[in-house]
This record gives C-alpha cells, structure tokens and sequence, in this order.
C-alpha cells in the first residue's frame, strides 16, 4: 500500500485531486499527503540512517577518544591487530 492509496482511502479523491462532489477540496489527511506525501519516505530514510549509522558511530569515537585521554604511563592495551603492550 502506497502514500497514494492511503490518500484515496482518506478522502476518497478523484485524480484531479477533488473527492466526491464536483469541486469539494481536500482537507485534512488527504490534503497534508497529497502536499507532502513525496518527502515523508526521504526524510524518514535520513533519520533512520541517522539514528542506526551516524549516532552509534558518534558514541563510539567519544568513547575511544576518552579513553585515549584517561590512558596513563604503565596501563596495558591491545591494538586492533592483537598486539599487547604497556604503555
């Protein structure tokens, strides 16, 4: 079901854009859609895409920084490659 069956589903439109009395114009739902209803799916897909890439990233690179800054003279770690050492 697209944004365009759900419009007709609201108010019952024609395809010039009137709903079932000659000249009567969309109100509401069915108006709001027929305006918008093409920018809703991109804008949904930035803010997906926002909130399962960009913001865990943003989380993860804060806490690699602080603990870059909290490291101090004789602390282990191990690199990305398996390597232990000592700072």
């Amino acid at each position: 079901m697209n944004f365009l069956s759900l419009i007709r589903l609201a108010g019952e439109t024609a395809a010039d854009g009137t709903t079932g009395t000659e000249g009567e114009q969309l109100t509401g739902f069915a108006a709001f859609f027929a305006q918008y209803g093409s920018l809703l799916l991109p804008i949904l897909l930035i803010v997906l895409m926002y909130f399962l890439m960009i913001r865990p990233q943003q989380k993860k690179q804060k806490e690699e920084a602080k603990m870059r800054a909290n490291l101090r003279v004789g602390d282990e770690l191990t690199t990305i490659g398996g390597i232990k050492g000592r700072v």
